[in-house]
């Protein structure tokens, strides 16, 4: 017997028999914990793989998570998802303003320089700039 799922745990296919067995212990903790996980990697992506695994997963869960490899891929398929797909040239790529500034606020998009086709970028800090 098998089952479906996606991977939020969301059942796709049903069971073709009864399932005539306990849930193992852990289980639901664990799959509830991966939701988590992954819900976190699209709310926050800048956040590491192995950050969001340190900052959910505990002990009593670890070992019915699976492997550490197999989590934070998990985490990079569900970005993948969600990231725009890449522009086919570097003239096609559009900064706007929430990328023309660092976390904490500083302005750090110069501008561009065009030489016929191609297309450089200019990122520094004011502090940067002026060294």
């Amino acid at each position: 017997m098998y089952v479906t799922t996606d991977d939020n745990g969301v059942v796709i296919k049903q069971p073709t028999v009864i399932h005539n067995h306990a849930i193992p212990v852990g289980c639901v903790e664990a799959l509830v914990v991966r939701s988590n996980i992954l819900t976190e990697a699209e709310r926050r992506p800048e956040a590491a793989p192995a950050a969001l695994l340190n900052e959910f997963v505990t002990p009593a869960v670890a070992l019915s998570l699976g492997g550490e490899k197999q989590l934070k891929q998990a985490v990079q398929y569900r970005r993948k998802k969600i990231r725009p797909a890449d522009p086919p040239t570097a003239g096609d790529v559009l900064i706007t303003d929430q990328w023309t500034r660092t976390m904490d606020g500083a302005e750090w998009y110069l501008g561009q320089v065009t030489l016929d086709e191609d297309v450089a970028r200019i990122f520094a800090t004011e502090e940067n700039s002026a060294e």
